[in-house]
């Protein structure tokens, strides 16, 4: 590493990003995707806290929702809020592993391992939303255990609706699809649609036939629907099979094919 975790990495990005900067993801300004953070560690935070008082548990709010408050915060504000959050989550995080329990954060089961490493993935994958590629971002995004969590998180949360299953599915195809993404020297991922469901796992036989190739970090953004026209994925596939698998990957605005 190049001394620098993913948090610190993201919020060096910030400190050059005006509230206006586009990023990215499509939805979001550097403002909007300060919100998304800050909103996404108070729910965290306020989920562990429950639990740990004993309090019933209830469901993960949905994005618009929790986030909406944060986007109408003036950008100063909403950059002090994401610091005190985050300190609060990572409190509640350590009084969760002290008591062996973990939390339920959208039908992802989270203890506090888990939830630092999909703090270091949502910084990972925030700050190239911000940045863009560099070798930084490759480093980042390329690290092994990032992607291994992805696969667990991402697979619960489309169960639940959080990042809509029923979307990913109908944008490829809404019939069966099943796809090996691989990255050399590391063990494939296998992306599956059904007519609305999305899951992915680790497979470490090597022996079927990827559909795509590409590194460890541009994998990884692929997971989380994102993509430039600069990293390199090689496309083993064609014609429709293709398009199904990039309508399971992508958002319509990252296409990138016709």
């Amino acid at each position: 590493m190049r001394g620098m975790d993913e948090a610190t990495a993201l919020l060096e990005a910030l400190t050059h990003a005006s509230p206006t900067t586009p990023t990215r993801c499509p939805r979001w300004t550097a403002h909007e995707l300060v919100a998304h953070l800050a909103a996404g560690a108070r729910e965290m935070a306020d989920l562990a806290e429950a639990h740990l008082s004993g309090r019933p548990p209830r469901a993960t709010r949905p994005f618009g929702e929790r986030e909406a408050p944060f986007v109408a915060m003036d950008d100063t504000s909403v950059r002090e809020v994401l610091v005190v959050e985050a300190l609060r989550l990572a409190a509640a995080t350590d009084a969760l592993e002290a008591a062996g329990e973990a939390l339920v954060f959208a039908d992802a089961v989270l203890g506090a391992p888990q939830l630092r490493l999909h703090g270091r993935v949502e910084a990972a994958v925030h700050r190239w939303d911000l940045v863009g590629d560099d070798d930084v971002g490759d480093e980042l995004l390329g690290q092994p255990d990032l992607t291994r969590h992805s696969l667990t998180v991402l697979s619960a949360m489309l169960a639940g609706g959080e990042d809509g299953p029923d979307t990913r599915a109908r944008r490829c195809g809404g019939r069966p699809l099943e796809a090996v993404l691989r990255s050399p020297g590391e063990p494939d991922v296998v992306a599956r649609s059904g007519d609305a469901t999305v899951a992915f796992e680790l497979e470490t036989s090597g022996v079927r036939e990827p559909s795509l190739e590409t590194d460890p970090a541009t994998r990884l953004l692929l997971l989380w629907g994102r993509w430039s026209a600069d990293r390199p994925v090689r496309w083993l596939v064609a014609g429709e099979q293709r398009r199904r698998l990039e309508g399971l990957l992508l958002p319509d605005r990252y296409a990138m094919s016709t």
